[in-house]
C-alpha cells in the first residue's frame, strides 16, 4: 500500500528523549530493508561475515542500543501474512527482483561494479532465516517482538490507540489512515549521516492533522 500524505500532516522535530519511559512500537520489514539495501558491499549485495548476510543484524543491534540508550522501550512488530489484496503486489515485486538479479549477475561476470554496486539493494530479500535471526537478536537484547496477523503497520497503530505503545515508528503513511494517534518518523535514522547530512527524527499526532484541516479520520482515509 503506502499513501503519502506528508503534504497534509502536521509534522513537528522531535528529539528522541521526548519518547524517553515510553514504549515504542516499530515496523520491522521497513527497517530490515532500509538495512540491508544501504549497508552494501562493493557488489551491492548486504554486508556479509563467512558468507552469511548481516546487514539487518548490524542495523537493529544499532538502532536498538540507540534507543534504550535514550530510555526508549522498542516493541519490534514483523508483519504476518499478507492479505489477498497484496498478493498481485507481492508477485510483482519478486519479478523485479528476479529481473535485477540477472542485471546484477550479467553486471558482475562483465567485471562493471559500478553497475552491481547500483543494481545490488534492488535485489535484495528480508529471507526467512533472516527474520529469524531478527527475532533471536531481539530476544538476547532483551527487547519485545510481536508478529502481526497481517501488515505489521495496522498492528502497531492498533496498540497506539488502545494505548499499549505511545508512538508507531515508522516511513509508512499508511499508519496514520490505520488510526494511530502518533508516528514517528526517522526515529531509527536520527542524527547524521554520511556526507554531512542530518536526518531530523519527526513526530506526526493524527488529531492535530485532523484539526488542522477540519476533517474526520473517515475522510482522511478518502482523500
Amino acid at each position: 500500500m503506502g499513501c503519502n500524505l506528508r503534504d497534509l500532516a502536521v509534522i513537528e522535530p522531535l528529539e528522541m528523549s521526548e519518547l524517553s519511559g515510553q514504549r515504542v512500537a516499530v515496523d520491522v520489514f521497513l527497517n530490515a530493508y532500509q538495512f540491508i539495501t544501504s549497508l552494501t558491499g562493493q557488489d551491492g549485495k548486504p554486508l556479509s561475515y563467512n558468507g552469511k548476510p548481516v546487514a539487518h543484524l548490524m542495523g537493529f543491534l544499532d538502532r536498538t542500543t540507540v534507543m534504550l540508550s535514550e530510555g526508549i522501550d522498542p516493541v519490534f512488530v514483523f508483519d504476518g501474512r499478507p492479505h489477498e489484496l497484496k498478493l498481485e503486489t507481492l508477485k510483482g515485486r519478486k519479478e523485479r527482483k528476479q529481473e535485477a538479479a540477472s542485471r546484477w549477475e550479467a553486471a558482475v561476470e562483465s567485471g562493471d561494479m559500478t553497475a552491481a554496486k547500483k543494481l545490488g539493494p534492488q535485489t535484495a530479500e528480508y529471507t526467512p532465516e533472516m527474520v529469524a535471526e531478527t527475532k533471536r537478536l531481539f530476544e538476547l537484547l532483551g527487547v519485545t517482538w510481536v508478529e502481526a496477523p497481517m501488515e505489521a503497520e495496522g498492528a502497531a497503530a492498533v496498540r497506539c490507540a488502545n494505548g499499549e505503545v505511545g508512538a508507531v515508528a515508522s516511513q509508512d503513511w499508511d499508519t496514520l489512515l490505520y488510526g494511530a494517534p502518533m508516528m514517528v518518523r526517522n526515529l531509527t535514522s536520527h542524527g547524521p549521516r554520511k556526507f554531512g547530512r542530518v536526518l531530523q527524527a519527526e513526530k506526526v499526532v493524527l488529531a492535530d492533522t485532523l484539526a488542522k484541516h477540519e476533517i474526520t479520520h473517515e475522510q482522511l482515509g478518502e482523500i
